[in-house]
């Protein structure tokens, strides 16, 4: 995604989106600072829920807080056999098959979710 703007600095010069425009998401840390704000709560005691490992389970592990990955609902859904017994072997032949590949945000670091779910229903 690129963001365009036409802005003048107070110099008259047009300034530059990286000096007007911070980008705040995930798996950065910022997104959970942001998130937390100055409260006091501990990070051992929040949950990262998501779908995609890139994203959810590294940002959550990069920033000391607990991740729970759904499985059937999101982005790796389609790379899941959904039989109940054959569900956790795939997961964990996903997981196996992001860490090996590499250039990921994971950088050097094993992904692993702390808890793993077959659905996310409200």
């Amino acid at each position: 995604e690129q963001i365009l703007h036409n802005t003048l600095s107070k110099s008259g010069d047009s300034g530059s989106s990286s000096d007007l425009v911070k980008r705040v998401g995930k798996p950065f840390n910022d997104v959970y600072d942001l998130a937390l704000g100055d409260s006091a709560i501990d990070r051992s005691r929040v949950c990262m829920v998501g779908d995609a490992l890139e994203t959810d389970i590294v940002g959550a592990a990069a920033s000391g807080v607990s991740s729970l990955w759904v499985l059937l609902d999101g982005i790796h859904g389609p790379d899941l056999d959904v039989k109940e017994e054959k569900l956790m072997a795939s997961a964990g032949y996903v997981v196996r098959e992001f860490n090996e590949r590499g250039g990921t945000y994971a950088g050097d670091r094993l992904v692993s979710p702390n808890i793993v779910l077959r659905h996310f229903r409200w």
